[in-house]
């Protein structure tokens, strides 16, 4: 980073205090996220099939309760009828993997892709689907977590570099 001035009036703005500041680091700053993104893009071909069993956010049926469960899984009216615990089991849907492509976003400038990219990103890590990212010469294969976010948001903002 270059050198910078660092001012401030602070409490009672009568006087001004200031400092050059001499920064010995390097510092990697990513692209601002665009505040009204178009939608993540249906393209990909991602992990299809059957959703995976474990902790995830649809039932996928039940099962006789075993200990150790979590007593906010014990399916309370099922148990009632059969006069035995049950426990729900619950799945992680599959989803296809979202190719995040430069090329989707032509007609619109360089900081624009940019921000729109970050902000697929975001939003399909937030989401945790599986997602591709294509940049020109650089091409970062599906994944997901917190790795790959990183890789990814590192890859945009090291683009023009």
């Amino acid at each position: 980073m270059p050198s910078f001035r660092l001012e401030t009036r602070f409490p009672l703005g009568f006087f001004k205090a200031w400092s050059w500041i001499f920064p010995k680091t390097r510092c990697l700053v990513y692209p601002a996220p665009a505040k009204k993104a178009p939608p993540l893009p249906n393209t990909g071909k991602g992990h299809t099939g059957r959703a995976a069993r474990g902790d995830g956010d649809e039932i996928h049926g039940l099962r006789k309760y075993q200990p150790g469960d979590s007593i906010q899984r014990v399916a309370w009216r099922a148990s009632a009828r059969h006069d035995e615990l049950y426990s729900l089991e619950m799945e992680t849907p599959r989803a296809n993997a979202c190719e995040l492509d430069w090329d989707l976003l032509r007609g619109s400038d360089i900081e624009t892709r940019l921000s729109i990219l970050t902000a697929w990103v975001i939003a399909a890590d937030h989401k945790q689907l599986s997602y591709s990212l294509k940049l020109p010469g650089t091409l970062i294969p599906v994944g997901n977590g917190d790795a790959h976010r990183s890789r990814c948001l590192e890859s945009l903002a090291l683009h023009l570099l």
